[in-house]
């Protein structure tokens, strides 16, 4: 069997989507209207996200990305799934892609320091200092500087 040194980012994944957070439903009459937070995922997207994980440690890469393609289809609002996504696009060299799910996440949510690591990492890839710098910097300003001591970039 393979071992997948990835794979305890994705079960921390897991329980980050199973988590989620909860949908605010108080709103004040006279206040702002504040757009609610995104509930608890669905059975269905944890059932595609598990079934990601699953082809994945058999080496089922185009099941893995269909899986990973439907948490997102299922979810496009929430960044813990474009984040999976670019992982798994990551892993594969698939860097465009990769980058493209990470700044989604950004978008989504600009305090997201693990898109930042995922940004770094593909910038580091790419040769492009300047980037790479930019995202360490900004990871390390959200917070992620666990995560980058982690890849040896303290």
């Amino acid at each position: 069997m393979r071992y997948y040194p990835h794979l305890g980012f994705v079960l921390g994944l897991v329980l980050v989507l199973s988590l989620g957070c909860r949908r605010n439903t108080a709103a004040s009459v006279n206040g702002p209207v504040h757009p609610p937070q995104l509930g608890e995922p669905s059975a269905d997207v944890l059932a595609w996200f598990a079934r990601g994980i699953t082809a994945e440690a058999y080496g089922d890469v185009s099941e893995a990305e269909r899986a990973y393609r439907w948490v997102v289809r299922l979810e496009p609002g929430r960044p813990e799934a474009h984040e999976v996504l670019a992982r798994f696009y990551h892993e594969q060299g698939r860097f465009e892609a990769s980058r493209a799910g990470w700044l989604r996440s950004l978008e989504l949510d600009a305090t997201r320091w693990w898109a930042h690591v995922g940004l770094y990492r593909i910038a580091v890839n790419l040769g492009d200092d300047g980037a790479a710098e930019h995202h360490r910097r900004e990871a390390i300003g959200l917070g992620g500087d666990a995560a980058l001591s982690d890849l040896g970039e303290d």
